[in-house]
């Protein structure tokens, strides 16, 4: 199966495809009653799409629901199916800035809690299992895999996601 976008662990967020520009797969392990149904249920770590055939797989707010070091096998499935010059974009709570914000108050401590551990909607996979700030996320995605570069996420639009922007979240871009 050849991939343009992959959005891993689709969720509540799925992607839509932009016709002519953008080809979006909504992926999740799981489907949930009244949840948006994924395109395909596949555990990221072993997708079907060809070597080397997708512009971007798309990680949002999934990175902290695994332990650190567990996720390594979705990264490197990852970039397996990138192409050269495709881009794996990970999304995550930012955990020095929501700290920050909790400390001096501009975030209420159910919020804080909340994003820290996950929102718990009945399923175990809601939970964090991990927390990162830019510099650990960068420094985790880059020693996984073999990445041409790994930069912060621009937050630029790209056709038919839906990655959301707050100072609380951190992004890096990983480009094959």
């Amino acid at each position: 199966m050849v991939l343009k976008g992959c959005n891993c662990g689709s969720g509540q967020r799925p992607f839509f495809s932009v016709e002519g520009v953008i080809d979006w797969c909504n992926v999740d392990k799981v489907a949930h009653e009244g949840m948006p149904a994924p395109d395909l249920i596949a555990d990221g770590a072993h997708l079907p799409f060809a070597n080397d055939s997708g512009d971007y797989v798309v990680l949002n707010h999934v990175y902290e629901h695994s332990g650190l070091g567990e996720a390594d096998g979705l990264i490197t499935e990852a970039y397996r199916v990138l192409k050269l010059g495709g881009s794996l974009i990970v999304t995550v709570p930012d955990l020095r800035e929501l700290a920050m914000a909790w400390l001096t108050e501009r975030l209420d401590t159910i919020t804080y809690a909340i994003t820290l551990y996950g929102a718990y909607m009945g399923h175990d996979e809601d939970r964090h299992r991990f927390g990162y700030d830019y510099e650990l996320l960068a420094k985790n995605l880059g020693s996984v895999a073999p990445w041409k570069e790994v930069k912060r996420f621009d937050w630029r639009e790209i056709p038919g996601s839906s990655i959301p922007r707050d100072y609380w979240i951190a992004g890096c871009e990983c480009v094959k």
